[in-house]
């Protein structure tokens, strides 16, 4: 099995790691953007946020998720890797690139703090900092636990990509038109029947508001919800694609 996890950690990597560096170069070019435009006509105090860092982050995995677990499972079995080596492969790999981008973007934010410690007006934090810390500038703990939250809510997002792609994977055209016309209906729906109807969901509505509370109070309880999240996510998605019919691909 370690034979088989190198070639597809490489393979994988390369993908997600050169599409990272472009995603964190454009976002370097917009941040020094905004801080030229604001330093030459901004107000005299003004908070910055990073958080479009991680979001953009978290939506990049995202769509990785959609894109690339299917496309890897092809190859693995064309190259004789097994399925559950592949989907092993595709989550460390994922990790490790949630791990580097939030680094990526901790060093960032760390230059930007260290260039504008002489401008006292002006504050710079990431998400974590806006909803833990007040915008306040971070010690090298809170940096390290600011990379964590960071790097849980990718490899998050990446199980929701991962589930929607192997779901349609193994559903048939009509059950495609189904989930599709389903899945915002659903969306829609859910905070609507929570909203209305209360009473008899209180208890749903009780335990969804107590881990909200205690994600917003506690960075390490958020942490352990995405993880708890997505590994229910990622045991649904290898229940999908488990037992699928996986054709092999052509190699480029």
């Amino acid at each position: 099995m370690t034979m088989h996890l190198k070639p597809i950690l490489r393979y994988q990597l390369r993908d997600y790691l050169t599409s990272g560096a472009v995603l964190f170069l454009v976002n370097v070019l917009l941040v020094a953007g905004v801080f030229i435009g604001l330093i030459s006509f901004g107000p005299s105090d003004t908070e910055i946020s990073l958080s479009s860092y991680g979001f953009t982050c978290a939506i990049f995995l995202f769509v990785f998720g959609i894109v690339v677990p299917r496309q890897s499972m092809r190859i693995g079995v064309q190259l004789g890797v097994c399925r559950r080596t592949t989907f092993l492969g595709s989550l460390l790999s994922t990790a490790i690139a949630a791990l580097a981008l939030a680094a990526a973007g901790e060093l960032l934010l760390t230059l930007l703090q260290v260039m504008t410690a002489s401008l006292p007006n002006l504050y710079v934090g990431d998400l974590y900092a806006m909803l833990y810390q007040d915008m306040a500038a971070l010690t090298p703990g809170q940096h390290l636990i600011s990379l964590l939250f960071s790097a849980c809510l990718m490899l998050c997002c990446w199980t929701a990509g991962c589930f929607f792609t192997f779901l349609f994977w193994r559903l048939n055209k009509i059950g495609c038109v189904i989930a599709g016309i389903s899945i915002p209906v659903v969306l829609n729906g859910v905070p609507f029947l929570l909203y209305y109807y209360s009473r008899p969901l209180a208890p749903l509505v009780s335990f969804l508001n107590l881990l909200a509370t205690r994600a917003a109070a506690s960075p390490w309880f958020a942490m352990g919800l995405f993880l708890v999240v997505g590994g229910i996510i990622a045991l649904i998605c290898w229940l999908l694609i488990r037992n699928a019919n996986i054709r092999g691909t052509s190699l480029k």
